[in-house]
């Protein structure tokens, strides 16, 4: 087990990005790392993520945290694994022609 700290256990997640702007019909994925990303029960952890959003009416997300946009708005997207949980904000803007 190379990398990890027996020691430590994970305390949060860290999403690649806090928010993001996509436009509709568009994907974005994001990306969890523990905090700290050497924690003895990271790979557990990262594997026990649960994606929602807010708001589907506005931004889904699948299984894997890939957001796609579908109408203009903001919303937040939940990962959650055990009683650590995280957001970003997402943007989509209004189409323009």
């Amino acid at each position: 087990m190379s990398g990890e700290n027996p020691d430590v256990k994970a305390t949060g997640l860290i999403p690649n990005q806090k928010s993001a702007t996509i436009k509709i019909g568009e994907n974005k994925p994001i990306t969890l790392t523990t905090d700290p990303v050497d924690a003895s029960d990271s790979a557990a952890v990262l594997a026990a993520v649960g994606w929602t959003s807010n708001d589907p009416a506005i931004a889904t997300v699948d299984e894997n945290g890939v957001i796609t946009a579908v109408a203009a708005g903001t919303t937040k997207v939940v990962a959650t694994s055990g009683s650590l949980t995280v957001s970003i904000d997402v943007t989509v803007p209004a189409a323009t022609e």
